[in-house]
């Protein structure tokens, strides 16, 4: 008698794969504590931000807290660097350009 493995073969894999320990283990903050709007202000979106920040390896402080980045790919460090910028030239034009009454 022929005894099997505890855990199957899994062949398919073209449909899905299975996940790997670490990567659920990686994960679950995201989907357990983590499940706010990051582009919202209430309390579960700014924890959310904050851990995408994170895990982004991206202090927080220099995100301004005003920029949004996109969730559906990865965002490089350029492109905030760049937002940084753009919003920081636009604070300093529109100062330079504010009168008083």
């Amino acid at each position: 008698m022929t005894t099997l493995p505890e855990s199957p073969v899994y062949l398919d894999s073209n449909a899905t794969t299975p996940h790997a320990p670490k990567v659920i283990e990686a994960m679950r903050p995201s989907l357990e504590e983590h499940f706010g709007n990051p582009s919202s202000a209430y309390s579960y979106g700014i924890a959310t931000k904050e851990a995408v920040l994170k895990a982004m390896h991206y202090p927080e402080e220099r995100a301004l807290g005003a920029i949004r980045f996109p969730t559906d790919r990865p965002t490089a460090f350029e492109e905030i660097d760049r937002a940084v910028a753009v919003v920081s030239t636009a604070v300093k034009k529109q100062r330079e350009q504010k009168t008083s009454f």
